[in-house]
């Protein structure tokens, strides 16, 4: 910047001496030089004209990056408005003010430009033509010499200023085109954060809306309570069951524990007064409600209690589960009523937001795990003993099968034995008489016998 504005003031000074001669000569010797008088002031001019261009595009080049700035203030502010809109009408008010702000702020952008545009070309015109008229007035008492000797120097100076007069209007084109691009590109990006509010507020007061309904707040209570029973892995169809009814009303699920135990779960929790707190514009409205909804809270958990669900079944703790689906509402609740766990445990009743309610449901599917353990090794228990009953009873039948071996071999040993001292020797004598050839095969008694079994523990006992 320093060496731009020495720049400027020579060229300033260069041009105010020439102007100054120029014209000085032209009053005072060459009246007759009139198309080189017009000339130089149409140079001079336009070197006016191209400062004020220059000096105006300086002070807006100077703006881009506060613009910058401003343009990341409000991509912040917009990124924290959405995170407010999320609170469901929580804070619907001050993001209508933000909006009107984020307005105002672009109106007021617009009139800054305008208006700082506006005081850059008229405060620099008017330095400009204070310090030219000191430096023509001293240009002309320094110009009275012969025109012949300056009129060489003039054109050596005069065609230099001409190259650089040209290349700092190129200069000035491009800030110009990027001030507009930098301008244009704030611009659209404003109108998009303005347009995500007002698609982040549609969507807030369509949201809000439909949780007015009692039966939509029914349903969006069910869908966590079954999407947290599948987070759990304790799907309906194996281990959780809803809208199981009883005697004394209907709670709106059943959680079967093991060896046969159930847990009620109830998910009617009134949230009216709740959000009409939220949606209050004024504090003593906001407060009014807020108790209120305290108070149908505990009433609503005394009507549990007095329900005796857990007398309906035959293995269940004595307690009923309250699922509240929004952790805001009953930490509001026990804000305002700190004493009011301690009477809910009185009546057997357990306040659960999503976030116990899933721990709770996973201590149960971890319940079901371990209990599924247990039983499959009571089986394999029960399997094997059976395998070793079979086992007794089939060395029983094989024990008595090697006995009558036994006593078939030793049957058929003494039928050898008397065949062979009675039958043999008139047989042999018969043969003699007869003449027969053939001989009779001899029979050999049998000398083996059944192998015997070893009992397990006889066994075991051998192993020792």
């Amino acid at each position: 910047m320093k060496m731009e504005t020495l720049f400027v003031w020579i060229l300033i000074f260069l041009v105010g001496m020439v102007v100054g001669g120029l014209l000085s000569y032209l009053v005072l010797f060459r009246p007759g030089s009139r198309i080189l008088n017009q000339r130089l002031q149409n140079m001079e001019s336009e070197l006016r004209n191209a400062l004020e261009i220059k000096a105006r595009a300086e002070q807006e080049a100077k703006r881009i990056p506060e613009l910058d700035q401003q343009l990341t203030s409000l991509r912040s502010q917009a990124t924290e408005w959405q995170t407010e809109i999320a609170a469901l009408k929580t804070h619907q008010e001050a993001d209508k003010e933000k909006i009107q702000w984020v307005k105002e702020a672009e109106a007021y952008l617009r009139e800054a430009f305008q208006s700082l545009a506006a005081q850059t070309l008229q405060g620099n015109a008017e330095e400009f033509l204070k310090r030219a008229k000191a430096q023509l007035e001293t240009l002309l008492l320094q110009v009275r010499g012969d025109w012949s000797v300056h009129k060489v120097e003039l054109q050596n100076l005069v065609q230099p200023l001409e190259n650089a007069l040209s290349g700092l209007d190129n200069q000035i084109r491009e800030l110009e085109q990027k001030r507009e691009g930098a301008y244009q590109g704030l611009q659209e990006q404003l109108h998009q954060q303005v347009e995500t509010v007002q698609q982040l507020q549609k969507a807030t007061i369509s949201l809000d809306q439909a949780l007015k309904s009692p039966i939509i707040r029914g349903r969006w209570g069910e869908y966590q309570l079954r999407r947290l029973v599948e987070m759990a892995g304790m799907v309906s169809h194996i281990d959780f069951q809803e809208q199981v009814g009883t005697d004394e009303g209907r709670p709106d699920a059943i959680i079967y524990l093991p060896n046969k135990g159930v847990l009620p779960v109830d998910a009617k929790t009134p949230m009216q007064a709740y959000f009409e707190a939220v949606e209050a514009t004024d504090e003593q409205t906001r407060t009014s409600k807020f108790n209120e909804h305290t108070r149908v809270m505990r009433e609503t958990i005394r009507g549990l209690g007095q329900r005796h669900y857990w007398q309906q079944f035959e293995r269940t703790p004595e307690m009923v589960i309250m699922f509240v689906p929004n952790e805001a509402c009953l930490s509001v609740t026990f804000e305002r009523d700190p004493g009011l766990l301690d009477f809910a445990i009185g009546q057997r009743v357990i306040p659960a937001t999503p976030i116990t309610f899933l721990a709770l449901l996973t201590a149960v599917a971890y319940g079901w795990q371990q209990h599924q353990v247990a039983e499959n090794a009571r089986q394999i228990a029960l399997q094997g003993k059976e395998l070793y009953d079979r086992l007794r009873k089939f060395i029983e039948h094989l024990q008595r099968t090697g006995k009558e071996l036994d006593s078939a071999v030793r049957a058929y040993n003494e039928e050898v034995c008397s065949l062979d001292s009675r039958l043999f020797p008139a047989a042999r004598k018969f043969k003699e008489l007869a003449a027969i050839a053939e001989e009779i095969p001899l029979l050999a008694p049998i000398e083996s016998q059944a192998r015997g079994l070893v009992s397990l523990e006889a066994t075991e006992d051998k192993k020792e």
